[in-house]
């Protein structure tokens, strides 16, 4: 942890999977995720959280489940694009590419 007037900082590197905000505080998480060649962020939920997702490097498609039910929507980012997703939407992110993929995300409480 970094001090700079009093107030501590955190310093984290989005180029390593991780977290990037410590699971123990409330409002914003966020973390890091690399996709070798052909991976997945396997199928997940935001539950009641917002997310929005930033790739960094390389490409990958985002499949959503539309409305809660089990028709997919196939949207695919290439690096400095970003998805929002609403609360409680099912979703997997898929390296589909031959290159590293690296993206962050961001979550937070719906209001």
């Amino acid at each position: 942890m970094i001090a700079r007037r009093g107030a501590p900082v955190r310093v984290g590197s989005a180029l390593r999977a991780g977290r990037l905000i410590p699971k123990r505080l409330r409002g914003l998480r966020a973390g890091a995720v690399v996709l070798k060649p052909r991976e997945l962020m396997t199928w997940h939920s935001t539950q009641a959280r917002e997310e929005l997702l930033i790739v960094l490097t390389g490409m990958v498609t985002l499949d959503i489940h539309v409305n809660g039910r089990r028709a997919t929507r196939k949207v695919r980012l290439r690096a400095g694009q970003c998805a929002w997703l609403r609360s409680r939407t099912r979703h997997c992110v898929r390296n589909h590419s031959t290159r590293t993929a690296r993206y962050v995300y961001v979550t937070g409480s719906a209001s």
